[in-house]
């Protein structure tokens, strides 16, 4: 089992592939299973590394609070150690918060972001987000993680034929320590990369699920602050566009790598 110890964490890490280094960060309550449907596509021209934030999956659970900057700062240690930078950078919901305070905080590590169904913060607007956001603690409180796990799967995968989807989830959540969750939550909730849009120098691409109904901020105005930026949305996806939509997902990535990588006009690509 691949792993770095890096302080006071001990980080699980999956690798595939070879060439230009790209690290995927999964969502919250999450792991590197995040990209079992996308991980063998990415890596037939890229070495692929996909992280489990502490507190998650198979890393270890230091104690204390946990903040969006220290999942970035350990991503940051781990493709310093891996000798992986600059690295393209991927990251789902909670992972694109992370990848994008990496990006801000650490700019010479990266290549590239991608930015999927996340924002630079949560607004709970509206009546129904707030309430989403209690339902949710309270399962958490009084039935547990799989109970979560059964409302988040019913949310992310409503539709006929994606029964194994929704049993996935909830098996998933159950694995999840409620006290790493709550922390990782509280983490997401408190984050505000508001005043770090302008730090942020290389390409960026959001991905955002047509049907997603996650609170994320990506305003236009935020948009066209970045120097190389874009948004697209997957039509018929939700929360987990890397999951309902995994043949558009990796095409979507696999391209926005390439145009990255393509030298400018009169250079010739290294051998």
């Amino acid at each position: 089992m691949p792993e770095c110890h890096l302080g006071d964490v001990t980080i699980h890490y999956e690798s595939q592939g070879r060439g230009q280094a790209a690290l995927l960060v999964h969502g919250l309550g999450s792991s590197t299973r995040d990209w079992e449907f996308n991980i063998e596509a990415l890596a037939a021209e890229h070495r692929v590394l996909a992280c489990d934030c502490r507190g998650h999956g198979r890393s270890s659970s230091p104690p204390g609070r946990f903040t969006i900057e220290q999942f970035a700062t350990d991503a940051a240690a781990l493709l310093e150690k891996l000798g992986a930078a600059p690295a393209h950078l991927v990251g789902i919901s909670m992972g694109g918060m992370i990848v994008l305070q990496l990006a801000a905080a650490r700019p010479e590590l990266v290549r590239s972001l991608v930015a999927v169904n996340a924002g630079f913060r949560l607004r709970f607007e509206r009546l129904r987000e707030r309430l989403s956001l209690r339902v949710r603690k309270l399962l958490m409180r009084l039935a547990g993680m799989k109970a979560v796990g059964r409302k988040l799967g019913r949310e992310m995968f409503p539709e006929h034929g994606q029964e194994h989807l929704r049993r996935l989830v909830s098996e998933r959540w159950a694995e999840n320590d409620p006290s790493c969750y709550r922390r990782a939550l509280q983490a997401v909730l408190e984050c505000d990369l508001r005043d770090r849009v302008d730090d942020i120098t290389c390409p960026v691409l959001f991905v955002r699920g047509e049907l997603d109904e996650t609170p994320m901020e990506v305003s236009d105005e935020q948009l066209g602050r970045l120097p190389a930026a874009r948004k697209v949305i997957v039509p018929g996806s939700r929360h987990a566009t890397c999951v309902d939509r995994p043949e558009e997902f990796n095409r979507l990535v696999l391209d926005f790598w390439r145009e990255v990588e393509k030298p400018p006009a009169g250079e010739v690509a290294s051998v």
